[in-house]
């Protein structure tokens, strides 16, 4: 994650559903089995951003990585 203030809160919703904190800038969800997932991360200024992907069973791991654009969230 970058351009964004941690920590970043990363959850996701799926054939599993989890949740964590994570103060790097990337995070790896690791053993999910195959299937749609939507992924949020959102970081300490509120700033959120959403994904939808299709994770191939069989694949070992998911690695976020997110962008935060400069939009204005998080300012005053």
């Amino acid at each position: 994650m970058t351009n964004g203030t941690p920590p970043y809160q990363i959850s996701w919703v799926g054939t599993v559903e989890g949740f964590a904190t994570s103060n790097q800038s990337f995070f790896t969800i690791p053993n999910l089995p195959g299937g749609g997932y939507q992924v949020t991360v959102q970081d300490a200024n509120g700033c959120t951003d959403l994904a939808s992907i299709t994770l191939v069973e069989g694949t070992p791991s998911l690695d976020v990585v997110h962008t935060v654009s400069n939009n204005g969230c998080g300012t005053e």
